[in-house]
């Protein structure tokens, strides 16, 4: 009898767990003419962020009525646009950093230098203080090798701005005498030997970086390149002024279903993220409105921060050819 009644015992378990199996079935199973019906949401965007826009529609459970098709077109429902006083709405930004050789000796010697100086916003951090740099190289004075954003990329008017305030000792150039002044020193460093355009692939071929190599780009393709690259041992360093490379949304009614999901919470009973998309935009290294704090991507510490002396571009006071706005003189 005790026999019998194990036996029943497991056949309700089985049961229960049958019917267990065909509710999640249910739920997570779509039936393959939904899934041929799904309306497209053409998106152009870089390709970081592909895997986070696409989590965002599973996280909210758009994507058995919606499917992403990423695409170069300008004819995409959802753009993200890029660069300063580009169109639509700001969904994430990232700072421009600067990289350097690791070396324990090297840093020692940098700090001492006072090339690394106390930052003022984080007594624990050190930030590079780039003006000085910019000087020696002016006066001829390094061997540093300074590689920037090139002119024709979408980073070039913040980084321009980015020096523009470096010159000025942290404050953007008011109108007039002092920006021309400002814009004179910035060129004449561009000029120089010491100050070339990044050459990405360049990078990749590299074991490392050499001494006296200053790399200038935003957090997030450090860590595009860290990923496709042979780099191993490198350090983030911060300037004393932190300028943002930004990323814009522009998009139609259909584009604008992803668009409001970003702001969604996380639907399902295991559901953390408060504001989906952009949680997962910073998982993918980008920093948003809605986080303050972005993923680190080595498996050691490299110099990520979340506290920097970050400032904001005034806007339209630079145009692409470095010249100051003639409706501004």
């Amino acid at each position: 009898m005790r026999l019998v009644k194990e036996k029943y015992k497991f056949w309700a378990l089985g049961i229960a767990v049958g019917v267990l199996f065909l509710i999640i079935n249910n739920i997570f199973f779509i039936p393959k003419e939904r899934l041929e019906n799904r309306t497209e949401i053409l998106v152009n965007a870089p390709d970081q962020m592909h895997d986070a826009l696409t989590q965002t529609l599973e996280d909210v459970r758009l994507d058995d009525d919606y499917v992403l098709k990423f695409t170069d077109s300008k004819q995409a429902n959802f753009t993200v646009n890029q660069g300063l006083n580009a169109k639509g709405e700001i969904i994430a930004y990232s700072p421009f950093v600067a990289v350097f050789n690791s070396d324990k000796d090297y840093i020692k010697e940098l700090k001492a230098q006072e090339i690394f100086v106390e930052s003022k916003v984080d007594s624990d951090e050190y930030d590079f203080d780039f003006k000085k740099v910019m000087d020696q190289i002016l006066q001829g004075e390094t061997s540093f090798k300074i590689y920037h954003p090139a002119q024709d990329s979408v980073y070039w008017e913040e980084f321009y701005s980015f020096l523009l305030f470096t010159v000025n000792d942290g404050y953007y150039p008011k109108n007039g005498k002092d920006m021309e002044e400002a814009v004179k020193v910035v060129d004449k460093f561009l000029e120089s030997k010491n100050a070339e355009a990044i050459n990405e692939q360049a990078f990749i071929r590299n074991n490392g970086i050499s001494k006296n190599s200053i790399y200038f780009m935003t957090y997030v393709d450090i860590a595009r390149l860290y990923k496709v690259s042979s780099l191993s041992s490198f350090l983030i360093m911060y300037p004393t002024s932190v300028v943002y490379h930004s990323y814009y949304a522009d998009f139609d009614a259909t584009g604008k279903v992803l668009f409001d999901s970003l702001y969604e919470a996380e639907k399902g009973l295991l559901a953390t993220k408060s504001h989906s998309g952009y949680d997962n935009l910073s998982s993918s290294y980008y920093n948003t409105l809605y986080s303050g704090y972005t993923y680190d991507f080595s498996n050691s510490s490299c110099g990520k921060r979340d506290v920097y002396n970050g400032v904001e571009i005034p806007q339209s006071n630079v145009t692409i050819n470095n010249s100051i706005n003639k409706e501004e003189q």
